[in-house]
């Protein structure tokens, strides 16, 4: 980075703070690196990049004050334009994380300088206080605009756009409606948040990925992304005064899932302001949590208001407890956690249950029996199978520790879901 020329005064202060500048350089990348991530992956993978943007940026500031308290030049807003646009393009930033990068430097750059006040300088220092905040503003303003025209023209397309307003979106972050404009377009009153999971099968998410891309692609306004670590897709869809067209697409994208997925869970949330987004998905999860448990979940968006009695349980670690020990005494038998596994998964269906664990109709009677031997529940009961399905859910909920940070609890039934194979003396009937 060149240093244009310009005269100086021979301010003592501002000699004595260009001479301790890398004291200043070192504690504001100290803490710039360790308020925001992307600032400290981005000084290791290259550790002396920020150091010499941080020595331009305080000996130039230092230099123009001497000369008058001169506005900085257009060649060195320069480079920070070119900044911004690298931390989009090369770099991955969000918008807020080069905006807090910049705020947390201000702050940390003030808090080290103030540290040669005294009475004699008081004066100047208030002058350069006044003066490195008004340029300071500059040099954001010319960060940000940057960023976003990179976001905007030289990607040439809105692909990443999208990508960096959904995560202002999600950190209800004050970037979202410049990423907005951006991406090419505006910012809904509020979203309906859904989250697709897709259970323990190879490749699940992808091809439930594919079939999706149609509901996906029919908005402009529809912001989404995939975790393969959860095998799950959250997705943003555009409310503006109409909850029921934004409900329909959401039931239209499980759908859409669930002809590729045999095993789809969802679940979905208003979140009535852009600002709301966060809170709402933090809320979501915990819905999530309790529809990945239940054993009879259906391929269909799932809202809080129907899931009174799973949410209690998830709640209460001692109900769920209480609810858990019905299933223990049914490890003395053969597959009765499976054979449970499969009748709700079956909703009930007796014969599609024995077709599907391959045993014959009075096998699966047999074991129905034992099960309310051993829990002392009856499966052909409406209260003894409401018991069972609340114990099932509890389990997998203290498998997963209602923790949506961990895989999804584990249900052994969807390792079994193959077309029936005859064996000697197991035919379906």
């Amino acid at each position: 980075m060149s240093i244009e020329v310009c005269h100086i005064n021979g301010s003592k202060l501002v000699q004595q703070l260009k001479a301790r500048r890398d004291v200043t350089v070192s504690k504001v990348l100290e803490m710039t690196a360790s308020e925001i991530p992307k600032v400290a992956q981005l000084h290791a993978k290259r550790p002396k990049e920020i150091p010499a943007e941080l020595d331009f940026v305080t000996v130039r500031m230092l230099d123009m004050f001497d000369n008058g308290r001169a506005p900085l030049l257009d060649s060195d807003l320069e480079v920070f334009r070119n900044m911004g646009a690298r931390r989009c393009l090369v770099d991955s930033f969000s918008a807020s994380d080069v905006r807090d990068a910049f705020e947390v430097g201000h702050l940390a750059g003030l808090r080290d300088v103030l540290s040669v006040a005294n009475s004699e300088n008081y004066a100047e220092f208030a002058k350069l206080i006044t003066y490195g905040a008004q340029e300071n503003a500059r040099i954001l303003a010319a960060a940000m605009a940057g960023y976003h025209d990179t976001a905007r023209v030289e990607r040439g397309e809105t692909i990443q756009a999208r990508r960096q307003l959904l995560a202002e979106v999600l950190r209800a972050s004050t970037e979202s409606a410049a990423m907005a404009a951006a991406a090419g377009i505006l910012l809904p009153e509020g979203y309906l948040i859904l989250i697709c999971r897709f259970l323990q099968e190879e490749g699940a998410l992808d091809r439930a990925l594919d079939a999706s891309r149609g509901v996906l692609g029919s908005s402009p306004g529809i912001l989404w992304s995939t975790e393969a670590r959860r095998d799950e897709m959250l997705v943003l869809l555009p409310v503006n005064g109409d909850e029921d067209a934004a409900e329909a697409l959401s039931a239209e994208l499980v759908i859409a899932a669930s002809r590729k997925v045999r095993s789809v869970r969802a679940a979905q949330a208003l979140a009535t302001t852009v600002g709301s987004v966060p809170e709402t998905l933090r809320e979501l999860r915990q819905i999530m949590s309790v529809v990945v448990a239940m054993p009879d979940a259906q391929a269909r968006p799932y809202k809080a208001a129907e899931l009174v009695i799973e949410l209690a349980i998830s709640r209460q670690p001692a109900l769920q407890n209480r609810l858990v020990d019905f299933l223990g005494p049914l490890e003395r038998g053969t597959d009765l956690r499976l054979t449970l596994d499969e009748l709700f998964f079956h909703e009930l269906d007796r014969e599609r249950t024995a077709n599907a664990l391959n045993i014959h109709r009075r096998t699966l009677s047999y074991r129905l029996q034992k099960i309310r031997e051993f829990s002392g529940l009856d499966p052909s009961s409406p209260h003894g199978i409401q018991l069972l399905r609340a114990a099932m859910t509890a389990a997998n909920l203290s498998s997963s520790r209602v923790d949506d940070s961990d895989a999804p609890p584990h249900h052994p039934s969807l390792d079994s879901r193959v077309p029936p194979i005859n064996e000697p003396g197991r035919s379906p009937s």
